[in-house]
């Protein structure tokens, strides 16, 4: 099925951290090679970005999907348990608070634009995202197609 809604956000901030320690810890092991640090240290520091500094949000008819390169940390929010939904413009400086927290129900890649998700139970999740509008518009449409409760 074809989403109505995919969006892969890259955080920068991240990804340039990890650039500058490689190339701190590089300078360092220039003056004294065997003093340097091991071979793995290197592949963690590279593959940290590219683990937890990308992330996936997807809307279909059924879910809201939520997840990072290969899956964890990740969310998976049915339509049927969104509330509301509703745009956010945080701080000028929130650009630098990437972050994914699923027990705090906060993903974050460009922290200042996206979309707050108030499931049933009253709980908010925060989802960063380039064109927050259109993601709203994606889960808005999907909760129109959600059959019609009885009233109770």
């Amino acid at each position: 099925m074809t989403p109505l809604y995919q969006s892969r956000q890259i955080s920068w901030v991240m990804l340039g951290l990890c650039t500058a320690m490689l190339v701190f810890i590089g300078v360092l092991s220039l003056g004294d090679p065997e003093e340097g640090a091991p071979w793995w240290v290197y592949a963690v520091i590279l593959a940290t970005p590219v683990i937890f500094g990308v992330m996936t949000v997807t809307v279909t008819y059924e879910e809201l999907k939520i997840r990072c390169l290969f899956g964890f940390p990740g969310r998976r929010i049915p339509i049927s348990r969104i509330r509301s939904c509703a745009t956010f413009q945080g701080r000028w400086f929130a650009n630098l608070e990437a972050g994914v927290h699923p027990q705090r129900g906060e993903f974050r890649m460009s922290g200042r634009r996206g979309v707050v998700v108030t499931l049933d139970s009253g709980l908010p999740v925060i989802i960063s995202a380039p064109a927050p509008d259109e993601l709203l518009k994606a889960v808005e449409k999907a909760r129109a197609h959600l059959p019609q409760r009885s009233g109770a």
